[in-house]
């Protein structure tokens, strides 16, 4: 017993070992060219202020992929925010720079309280960031090794099955696009593992080992996924209770308390996310044009056997249309094949049964017709999330097959007959592509398939042909035929990972531009816009401190969403606004950036005091200077040779003093008003209740001054000889509190979204702060629970001899 526990350690050694190996090799760029896993290149290549600079050594921007930006727009700013308010002793539950004000802590993503950001506060910035890209595949495969160990498959069995998931096209493709979505798919196979272990014994660590597991997953950050995790594991749990094998009470109370704990720990974490999920327009807002894009129609199940029949977006040919890593099925040849031969076996064995259906299921719920069903069904969530990224699920499943088909392929006589008929299947299929982009080449008109797809098949074919060959010709030579399939399988990833991944050089990691540091110098508390080619990209603000109205974000005020949406609508509530986006419509360099009313009316009310243009641009001079900043709206207060910087003069305070309101709960009618162009935004609000206060038109001096302006908090000084209104605009939101001189008053929604205050004459401090009561009982309950559960498992441990 001794013997194999020491064996089984030594197994797991080495299988980390070769993880760690293969992942090293596939980031060597940041061990051995001090380069990192972040599309820093993208940045100053692509996306304004940057572009518009000169870097040294590289005349034309430095070389890039299209590739990863919401890790350059989302999550690595939110990296930076949460730990910076950390590092304060605040809790990031606020972020002023995006939306006009968002909840931060909230949106799920943020995965404030995921254990593995600890590496925040131990290495730099960017070196925990490339951490956290690199862990991916070394914790995925282990994870899924110990997994399909527990049932019962062989150690080559389960190293290859965990090393095929570890660098499936899948996981290759998300570990640079969305830090947290593999973060979260990840330990799927850590926690399936848990529960085989706890189903055979039920013992305190065990239960802790489900517990870690399942907060982990929850806390990484990516709901859909996390969603996603709980069915397969649920899945699994009736699938065992079917098999006899939870029957007793122990048992059942361990798994249910389990979970339950679970789902107490990560309180902090989930209540906020309930809460916004419902104050946001996720809930509303039709995603057929999502199912339309991306249900795969049948003939993507070419892309098993070549990944990049429709280019890679790598190399710049992509051409099917869509976000390339959203449909990746790609496992490899070597893991396909014998997927596909333990799909046909007929041995029996429950848990392959299991892996079949659920393989099939989940691929085919990600393909049309099948897929239809998650959005017809009008389930919460499930029905409005991208329909492809089940293929998380299939690639775990596929990958578990491969592992069941070495074990039958090595322990069993040779299947010549179901051999020969997959590889002719398989052969055939590739014929047929062969000849489809032939006919493209000398019969019709060269295209993409003519050029880009001819070009794509080669080396599939070539590891097809090998791979066969290795099966067919060693089937009596085992230990030399994994040998053989696993270097296929390494090189495939390897190939496949050279093609799609970037590095960047540190130097280009949110660099300071002129323009920048002097939008900072100069804005204060106002907020910044981008007009036409010098837009500033939604969210990439926020990294410098700068106020913006704009924002890209799942979950984000729906009123907001509402209001900005109107420009697309001319003044018309559709119930339908941007599902992630909210921002002032750009201009083109031809359009006078006032040349919208609806724009005008927003850069207005949103207090957009300043405005970033690039002075050199396609369109340019189909317009003048004065045509595009009429003098009379704007003043230049700030150019270098490649930007202006314009003050616009009617840009409203971001809080002031108010003595004339309406009352008006209808939303178009509120609309309806702040566009009127008999309506002033400056004298004017609008309330949804009367302000408990009499106020009246006076011609007294009313002042206003902001104190502190932090992410949860806002203090504001105001003085006036009759009572007024104080206006901010800031979203409204569940959780904000005000007070004057220390006494609670009541938050107004004004001009329908944002946050106003009856306040009495004389001189007052008012002051506003976020305390959000989903966050702080979650945090209670996450607190209390985590106590009570580690004291239970210290307590049981001591009792016992």
């Amino acid at each position: 017993m001794g013997l194999t526990r020491q064996l089984k350690k030594k197994g797991d050694l080495l299988a980390i070992l070769a993880f760690v190996i293969l992942t090293a090799i596939i980031f060597r760029n940041y061990f051995f060219k001090g380069q990192v896993p972040f599309p820093a290149n993208l940045l100053v290549s692509f996306y304004s202020p940057w572009r518009h600079y000169q870097w040294e050594g590289y005349p034309n921007g430095p070389a890039t992929k299209p590739i990863g930006f919401d890790n350059l727009r989302s999550f690595f700013p939110y990296r930076k925010f949460t730990l910076d308010q950390l590092k304060l002793g605040q809790w990031p539950l606020w972020n002023p720079y995006n939306f006009s004000g968002n909840i931060h802590l909230a949106t799920y993503q943020a995965a404030v309280f995921y254990p593995l950001n600890l590496l925040y506060f131990v290495l730099p910035l960017i070196d925990a960031w490339s951490w956290l890209v690199i862990l991916q595949p070394i914790l995925a495969g282990f994870f899924m090794f110990l997994f399909l160990r527990k049932i019962n498959l062989s150690s080559r069995a389960a190293f290859f099955g965990a090393l095929t998931l570890a660098f499936s096209g899948w996981m290759l493709a998300w570990s640079e696009e969305s830090l947290v979505i593999e973060h979260t798919a990840l330990w799927l196979p850590l926690i399936l593992y848990a529960l085989e272990k706890l189903m055979a014994k039920v013992s305190p660590g065990r239960v802790a080992l489900l517990v870690g597991a399942t907060v982990a997953m929850i806390l990484a950050g990516f709901l859909q996924l996390t969603i996603y995790v709980l069915l397969t594991v649920f899945a699994w749990i009736i699938f065992r209770v079917r098999q006899g094998k939870l029957n007793d009470l122990k048992s059942k109370l361990a798994l249910g308390l389990s979970f339950l704990v679970s789902l107490l720990i990560t309180s902090a974490h989930l209540w906020p996310a309930i809460e916004a999920y419902f104050n946001s327009s996720r809930r509303l807002v039709d995603v057929k044009f999502l199912f339309d894009q991306y249900l795969m129609p049948p003939w993507h199940l070419i892309t098993f056997l070549a990944p990049d029949f429709w280019g890679n977006p790598g190399v710049f040919n992509y051409f099917q249309g869509g976000f390339y890593h959203e449909k990746v099925i790609y496992l490899g040849i070597p893991a396909l094949l014998l997927a596909l031969f333990a799909l046909l076996s007929k041995r029996r064995s429950q848990e392959l049964n299991f892996l079949k259906w659920f393989s099939l299921i989940t691929l085919a719920l990600g393909f049309v017709p099948l897929g239809w069903l998650l959005y017809f069904s009008h389930l919460p969530l499930v029905s409005t999330m991208m329909p492809a990224r089940i293929f998380f699920l299939a690639t775990f499943g596929f990958c578990a097959l491969a592992a069941f088909g070495w074990d039958f392929y090595s322990q069993q006589n040779f299947a010549e007959q179901r051999w020969k008929s997959l590889f002719f299947a398989s052969g055939s299929i590739f014929l047929l592509l062969w000849l489809f982009v032939f006919y493209h080449k000398f019969f019709l008109v060269p295209d993409s398939f003519a050029t880009v797809s001819l070009r794509n098949l080669v080396l599939p074919t070539g590891f097809f042909i090998s791979t066969a060959s290795v099966i067919w010709l060693f089937r009596r030579q085992k230990s030399f035929a994994f040998l053989a399939l696993t270097a296929l399988a390494v090189l495939s990833s390897i190939y496949f990972a050279n093609k799609f991944l970037y590095f960047s050089e540190r130097r280009f990691i949110f660099p300071e531009v002129a323009v920048l540091t002097k939008l900072k110098a100069m804005a204060g508390v106002n907020r910044v816009w981008g007009y036409a080619g010098g837009c500033l990209e939604r969210n990439l603000n926020a990294y410098y401190g700068l106020y913006s109205p704009d924002g890209y974000e799942a979950l984000f005020p729906q009123r907001y969403g509402e209001l900005l949406h109107v420009q697309e609508t001319k003044g018309q509530l559709t119930g339908q606004p941007s599902r992630s986006d909210a921002a002032i419509k750009q201009a083109v360099e031809a359009d006078g950036v006032l040349d919208s009313w609806y724009r005008q009316r927003l850069l207005s009310l949103l207090g957009v005091k300043y405005l970033a243009e690039a002075k050199f641009g396609e369109g340019k001079n189909e317009a003048t200077e004065a045509e595009r900043f009429p003098q009379e709206f704007f003043q230049l207060v700030w150019q270098d040779e490649k930007f202006r910087i314009w003050e616009y003069q009617q840009a409203l305070p971001r809080a002031f003093l108010v003595d004339e309101y309406l009352v008006e709960t209808q939303k178009q009618k509120i609309i309806d008003h702040l566009f009127d162009q008999e309506f002033s935004l400056a004298k004017k609000i609008i309330l949804e209740e009367e302000p408990g206060l009499k106020i009246e038109p006076q011609a007294t001096k009313k002042t206003v001054e902001i104190t502190k302006y932090l992410p949860n908090q806002v203090e504001l000084q105001t003085e006036s000889l009759q009572p007024a209104l104080l206006f901010l605009t800031d979203n409204d939101y569940p959780g904000w509190q005000a007070q004057i001189d220390g006494q609670r008053a009541a938050i107004l929604r004004a001009d329908f979204t944002f946050r106003a205050v009856a306040v009495p004459a004389g001189k007052h401090q008012i002051v506003f702060s976020y305390r959000p009561k989903a966050f702080f009982w979650g945090l209670r309950v996450s607190f209390l629970s985590l106590i009570l559960f580690i004291g239970w498992l210290i307590f049981v441990k001591i009792k016992r001899p």
